[in-house]
């Protein structure tokens, strides 16, 4: 595969039932969605950060700029032979697992 180009979507959303935990209730969440596309392929993945460093230090803000700046440019343009292969490429950020499963979702996809 071949990446052109990664997009990233806020998608709002309403849950169902308010989600309760220790740190917090919410009723509403904004959902990241990745896509990466091979030419007319699209695959899509999810980054589940939270709005709030509560759970993670990753949020979606923080996801989305470790995605925009620094593992898309990783990916984009080049060739992968497997998905896995697009998960080595990031290897070399530090942290943020749920920014980079996104992307690696969205290979596997």
């Amino acid at each position: 595969m071949k990446i052109d180009r990664v997009v990233l979507r806020i998608v709002p959303l309403r849950l169902r039932e308010r989600f309760e935990v220790s740190s917090g209730a919410w009723q509403d969440r904004k959902i990241f969605l990745v896509t990466v596309h091979d030419g007319d392929r699209v695959g899509w993945g999810e980054c589940v950060a939270a709005e709030d460093p509560s759970y993670s230090y990753e949020t979606t803000e923080t996801a989305w700029h470790l995605i925009r700046d620094f593992l898309a440019p990783l990916v984009v343009g080049r060739a992968f032979d497997d998905p896995a292969a697009v998960a080595e490429a990031m290897e070399g950020v530090r942290g943020h697992p749920m920014a980079r499963a996104a992307i690696e979702m969205a290979a596997w996809d």
